[in-house]
């Protein structure tokens, strides 16, 4: 029995470690042979983002439609497809689950996911924090019967002093009455009313939300990525946020996953709303591994930031300041996904000044601010940028506004340039713009960047080599697949951020047997730049860098 275990479920500790070596034992050989390509991160790792129905045509099933558009473009250019929620679910982008281990029908079927897992690696959401509040679960709490009478969280006091410091990233209350068979109680819901909180205190529960973890995986999921982490375990008197807990139950996916023969899957906590100095602790401390993967997240406000000013500065010292992933782990670099561009953790990487030029510049080119309350009383503070990210890369007053593609797309070489595993949002890889008709529908900001593209019209515009779709698309494959070709971008290759003149980032990328080198050179700028013939040594410079020009210099 794990120390973990017994810090959880006390003297629950040896049942819950029983009924977790028999799910480990059933599903067993459905994992290793879902893994039997199994393999470590490397350069030939890219991942796209998309949801299930992002890509629609009259007459066929959204999945089989995503995978035959992702054959047709990137193959040979990206390695995994992380699919957002396909389960059935009544709302919130299929975050609102009502069964666990099945594929909504409207997008497809298992079968679909498993042709598209013979083509490439899978990740799929682990949503550990909620469920829909018509879950089969939350009416037999309702009703009193088990087992989800013990499967959700209640407060006696819903006016208790301490819970006006729970962290919140919304705006509903935390707690919403709810009539039961025990009369009306108060239960927590951290995200809506209807995203109703699970008790992972109760160890029934977690035996059965791990039972889901490995059917994930049993189908075909190389990367599962933990939803809504940090929110997961409550305890009075705290902020509920980020609690050891928390970080002793990724513990115990870790040594599930490898009693179960998936060694090879990959956790990716969604460890948000924190600082970044909290995110890289997930990496683990002499061992005690808990995350394989977890996010860069400043740098998207990052990137944006410099775009705008035409000062990569900031960006610089990030980067230099960033520790390298351990060995067999790396860092998620994304700029986009389909939550917004995420302001909290910018706190001590930009002065005030700069944050409030970013959200100003955003706005100018049409992106929404959404505000952040995170207590009883909102605090008003920006939280999150909500465009697409190709929209926010448009110029600004005074720009260039022929160099849209080409802003877009310095964004885009810095990204896979970074040592670690690139993901890439498809409505960057679609050149997609903002959708103010989703927001208007919604009324939620994040709508602007959910659109749903009809392939038929989006083909129809790339067939246009001129046009903007035809443009990203071709020239951001191209990057990927020369990304591929070079061991210099291997994860777990050094990374030398190099000085360079104003508004230029550069930084070498060497291969972990030091045989390869990859000099990267990106233009923040609006005006050609002149590079010295010796300012970057070992590499063959041009006399000058063009506005927003990115380079991959072998030497």
């Amino acid at each position: 029995m794990s120390a973990d275990l017994a810090l959880l479920y006390g003297d629950r500790a040896a049942e819950v470690q029983a009924a977790l070596d028999a799910i480990a034992e059933a599903y067993r050989a459905r994992i290793v042979a879902a893994q039997r390509h199994a393999r470590g991160f490397d350069q030939t790792d890219a991942v796209v983002i998309a949801y299930p129905d992002h890509l629609q045509r009259a007459g066929e099933a959204p999945l089989a439609t995503l995978h035959r558009w992702l054959l047709a473009h990137v193959s040979g250019a990206v390695s995994t497809v992380h699919v957002l929620p396909f389960h059935p679910s009544t709302s919130y982008e299929g975050y609102a689950i009502t069964d666990y281990e099945g594929v909504e029908p409207r997008f497809g079927t298992w079968d679909d996911l498993h042709r598209m897992h013979d083509d490439f690696e899978l990740m799929f959401d682990f949503v550990l924090n909620h469920c829909w509040a018509s879950h089969p679960w939350f009416t037999q709490f309702r009703r009193d019967e088990a087992p989800g009478r013990s499967f959700f969280i209640t407060e006696a006091d819903p006016h208790a002093a301490w819970l006006d410091g729970v962290y919140r990233a919304r705006s509903s209350p935390l707690l919403h009455p709810v009539e039961t068979a025990k009369g009306v109680r108060q239960v927590w819901t951290t995200y809506s009313e209807d995203l109703v909180d699970l008790d992972w205190r109760e160890p029934a529960l977690c035996v059965e939300m791990c039972r889901v973890l490995l059917d994930a995986v049993a189908h075909g999921a190389r990367v599962i990525r933990l939803d809504a982490f940090v929110y997961i375990w409550k305890k009075a008197g705290t902020r509920c946020l980020d609690l050891p807990e928390g970080q002793a139950l990724i513990r115990v996916f870790q040594r599930l996953l490898a009693q179960a023969g998936g060694e090879a899957s990959a956790i990716l906590p969604s460890i948000t709303n924190v600082g970044q100095d909290r995110n890289v602790l997930y990496f683990g401390d002499g061992g005690a591994r808990q995350a394989d993967l977890i996010y860069n997240l400043p740098l998207s406000a990052l990137l944006l930031q410099a775009l705008y000013a035409h000062d990569t500065a900031h960006l610089e010292a990030w980067m230099r300041a960033l520790p390298p992933a351990p060995s067999g782990c790396a860092y998620l670099n994304l700029t986009a996904s389909h939550d917004g561009v995420g302001l909290t953790w910018l706190a001590g990487l930009l002065p005030e000044r700069e944050i409030a030029a970013l959200i100003a510049g955003a706005s100018e080119r049409g992106a929404l601010v959404s505000l952040r309350k995170s207590t009883r009383v909102a605090d008003e503070r920006p939280w999150e940028l909500n465009a697409t990210y190709f929209h926010a890369c448009a110029p600004g007053r005074g720009e260039d506004g022929a160099r849209h593609v080409d802003r877009f797309l310095a964004t885009q070489a810095v990204l896979l340039g970074l040592r670690g595993v690139p993901a890439l949002y498809l409505t960057s890889l679609l050149a997609g713009t903002n959708d103010y008709q989703g927001v208007e529908a919604s009324g939620d900001k994040r709508a602007i960047n959910r659109g749903r593209f009809h392939l038929d019209a989006w083909e129809k515009r790339a067939a246009n080599a001129r046009s903007a779709e035809a443009q990203v698309l071709a020239r951001l494959t191209a990057m990927l697949r020369a990304r591929r070709e070079s061991t210099a971008f291997h994860p777990e290759g050094a990374q030398e951020i190099l000085r360079a003149p104003p508004g230029v980032f550069a930084f070498v990328r060497t291969s972990p047997d030091r045989r390869e080198r990859m000099l990267c050179v990106t233009s923040f700028r609006e005006d050609p730049v002149a590079l010295e013939a010796n300012a970057f040594p070992g590499f063959a410079l041009p006399r000058s860098l063009s506005p927003y020009a990115a380079l991959w210099i072998a030497g």
